[in-house]
């Protein structure tokens, strides 16, 4: 574990616990939407029969999604509830996010909420102002 506080040239400007194992940024979604797609309208030719055909079929199929989605959104949350549990306990380490003005975030890992703790208010402790 390097100490990163207290050096002659780096200002740190921020200092916590990362929950999660990754950095969350927002989502770019481009939705390119076009007008109409030429297809013939009349049920009478076979591409528009094939065309109702697919669109029955996804639907059937998202139906089906439907149905499980309470036991995936259960599964999801044992999932994040179990991992919470083995960091808090100490199995997995936390990530203690140190951001300076010099070098940008970097990371520490430390087993232990106690310890995590005790490290992030060590850093604030020693914050220069």
């Amino acid at each position: 574990m390097e100490h990163v506080a207290g050096g002659a040239s780096e200002r740190i400007v921020r200092v916590g616990l990362r929950w999660l194992p990754w950095r969350p940024r927002p989502r770019k979604i481009d939705l390119d939407v076009t007008d109409g797609i030429g297809l013939p309208v009349d049920i009478d030719s076979p591409i528009a029969l094939i065309v109702v055909l697919v669109v029955v079929a996804f639907f059937a199929i998202g139906g089906v999604g439907i149905v499980f989605l309470p036991f995936e959104l259960t599964a999801v949350l044992l999932v994040a509830v179990a991992l919470l549990a083995l960091r808090v306990i100490g199995f997995m380490p936390w990530e203690v996010v140190i951001v300076t003005a010099d070098k940008g975030a970097m990371t520490e890992q430390v087993r232990g909420t106690f310890a995590a703790r005790r490290r992030v208010a060590e850093l604030r402790s020693s914050i220069r102002w």
